[in-house]
């Protein structure tokens, strides 16, 4: 083993939740972080599951679709959930997303690694990219709208 690496028993999974209006570069970074398949330090780090509220084609800002082969239910089988900003951060948040999150949460395992301040958890072990909305306004979904 390679110094200041650790040995890595199986790969984490991790989803990038791709909801409507997602950011089409902050899910590609997402992807490229997470789903390198040839990793630097040696053994594979990730498995990624790209999800949506369905299966199929989500609309992404700027109007270009993008194909997720899972729904919402490919929360209930990951231990890390990305969530990449969405263009309107005043957009309403589909109450089945928020459910889905506040499930996961709920499993105690899964943990948010979360771009858009609004669906950001506010438990420690998360990772808050986007503090605030670009258009300074208050969003409309906020971490006490996931834990609630």
């Amino acid at each position: 083993m390679t110094p200041g690496t650790r040995a890595v028993s199986r790969p984490r999974t991790v989803a990038l939740f791709a909801l409507p209006g997602v950011v089409p570069f902050d899910l590609f970074i997402a992807g490229q972080v997470f789903g390198d398949p040839a990793p630097v330090l040696g053994a594979r780090r990730y498995v990624v599951r790209v999800c949506g509220l369905e299966a199929g084609l989500v609309t992404m800002a700027g109007g270009l679709p993008i194909g997720v082969p899972r729904g919402i239910d490919a929360l209930e089988e990951v231990e890390t959930i990305v969530v990449p900003d969405l263009a309107d951060v005043e957009a309403p948040v589909a109450p089945a997303a928020l459910d889905g999150l506040r499930m996961a949460d709920a499993r105690g395992h899964a943990s948010y690694r979360s771009a858009p301040a609004h669906l950001s958890s506010p438990r420690p072990d998360c990772c808050m990219a986007g503090a605030r909305p670009r258009t300074g306004r208050t969003p409309t979904a906020s971490p006490r709208d996931i834990r609630q």
